[in-house]
């Protein structure tokens, strides 16, 4: 495989889109401002926020695992509770219903803290797991099917869905994050593709990863192994300002203000603090 298609979730960009309309940076900014302003979780809903999950293809599902865990198996650590709250917040809780909004702020890593999740997921998907799991399913007009299935192929359903589940590596819920925030899109076959325009969508969570990890200022030489295209795109589509991240087509229009991004951030960590202490006592934490 050619250095080009590496990233396998990731290897279908988008042309260069114009330069965004006030209309969607007014929505951008407004999602930071609202998760800013209250205690409570009060993500607007994006205008493409999925009402179902999508049925996905398992193999793809499978090949993906296996890319994560052989490219950054090896040095990917888990969060602690607190960076994985806060992460939670940001990518999923957009998606919370009012119900959920409260549990979303005190969610838990069911992984364990600074481990690594993905190291060893690679040996239980070898070539012959992922060529059952392809033939296992198929596709027509209407989306995926799946076959009958042999004991043995009903074994590595079994297996997949526990290395995709939050015990184990969360990565399909990570998956569901992207397609809901418009970074991704399913294709018809079950599979997920960079959406149009899917540089606009992206977070300051991932913004100011790139900026302080992964930019080519820092990594020229790509040790992170990111997708060269992935990186050219959101690199070209924001720029860091003083104030905050802003569309490069138009630096004045800052879509991501760093007071606002940071007022929100301090209001979740006092009351991801503030929960935890009340469920577990003040003792964990000191006075």
């Amino acid at each position: 495989e050619s250095d080009e298609d590496d990233d396998v979730p990731l290897a279908s960009l988008c042309k260069k889109r114009d330069a965004p309309s006030t209309q969607e940076s007014d929505s951008k900014r407004q999602k930071v401002q609202a998760g800013a302003s209250t205690a409570e979780i009060t993500f607007d809903k994006k205008p493409y926020a999925m009402k179902e999950r999508p049925s996905l293809n398992l193999s793809f599902l499978a090949r993906i695992l296996r890319h994560c865990s052989q490219t950054w198996g090896h040095l990917y650590k888990e969060p602690t509770d607190a960076e994985y709250a806060w992460r939670w917040e940001v990518y999923h809780g957009q998606t919370s219903s009012a119900s959920d909004a409260h549990q979303d702020s005190k969610r838990r890593n069911p992984r364990q803290v600074d481990s690594l999740s993905l190291e060893n997921i690679r040996f239980a998907l070898n070539d012959d797991v992922i060529a059952r799991l392809s033939a296992a399913t198929t596709t027509n007009g209407d989306g995926l099917e799946t076959d009958e299935t042999s004991l043995e192929a009903s074994n590595d359903m079994l297996v997949l869905s526990y290395l995709l589940s939050p015990k184990c590596s969360g990565v399909y819920d990570e998956v569901m994050a992207l397609l809901t925030m418009g970074v991704l899109r399913r294709t018809i076959s079950g599979c997920v593709v960079l959406d149009k325009d899917w540089a606009m969508h992206v977070d300051p969570l991932l913004l100011n990863d790139m900026d302080e990890h992964w930019c080519k200022r820092l990594d020229p030489r790509n040790k992170h192994c990111i997708s060269r295209s992935v990186r050219t795109q959101l690199e070209s589509e924001w720029t860091r300002v003083r104030r905050g991240w802003a569309i490069s087509s138009d630096l004045d229009d800052i879509v991501y203000p760093d007071d606002e991004w940071n007022e929100w951030k301090e209001h979740f960590q006092d009351r991801f603090e503030s929960q935890i202490n009340d469920t577990e006592g003040i003792e964990k934490f000191g006075i």
